[in-house]
C-alpha cells in the first residue's frame, strides 16, 4: 500500500466529522432512491427534480450543522455549536416554505413541500443523534 493510500486511510480513521458526513449522505442518498419512483410515477421529470431538490436542501445544511459541531470541542462551545446547528439547520427549508406559501396557495407545491418535510425528518433524526456522538468527549 502506498504512504498516500496508508496516509488517507489513518485520517478518515481519526476524522469522526468524514465519517458522520458520510453516514448522512448515504441516509439522505438511500430515501432520495427510495422516493424517486414514486417521484418519477406521480410527476414525472418534475418529481425527480423536486425529490433532488428537497434531497439538496436539507443535505448541504446538515453537513454545515455537522461541520460546525465538530468544530464545537471546548465544553463551553458544545451546547452553543448544537443550537446553532438546530438553527442552521432548520432555516433553509423554513425560508423556502414560507416563501412558497407567500408567493401562491401552495397547493401546486404541496408534493415538494412533503418531499422536503420528509428529508427535513431524516436528516433532523440521523444529524441529532451523529452530533451528539460528535460531541461526547472520548472514551
Amino acid at each position: 500500500m502506498s504512504e498516500t493510500a496508508v496516509n488517507l486511510t489513518a485520517y478518515w480513521r481519526d476524522s469522526a466529522y468524514l465519517r458522520c458526513a458520510t453516514w448522512l449522505t448515504c441516509a439522505i442518498g438511500a430515501l432520495l432512491v427510495l422516493l424517486m419512483p414514486f417521484a418519477l410515477w406521480n410527476s414525472g421529470a418534475t418529481g425527480a427534480i423536486e425529490v433532488t431538490i428537497a434531497a439538496v436542501i436539507c443535505l448541504l445544511p446538515g453537513l454545515v450543522a455537522l461541520w460546525f459541531t465538530s468544530q464545537s470541542t471546548d465544553s463551553n462551545q458544545v451546547l452553543f455549536g448544537l443550537l446553532f446547528s438546530m438553527g442552521l439547520r432548520l432555516l433553509p427549508p423554513l425560508v423556502i416554505c414560507l416563501a412558497l406559501s407567500l408567493r401562491s396557495t401552495g397547493a401546486e407545491y404541496f408534493s415538494f413541500i412533503v418531499y422536503l418535510l420528509l428529508f427535513y425528518m431524516v436528516t433532523l433524526a440521523l444529524e441529532t443523534y451523529l452530533s451528539v456522538r460528535l460531541v461526547q468527549p472520548k472514551r
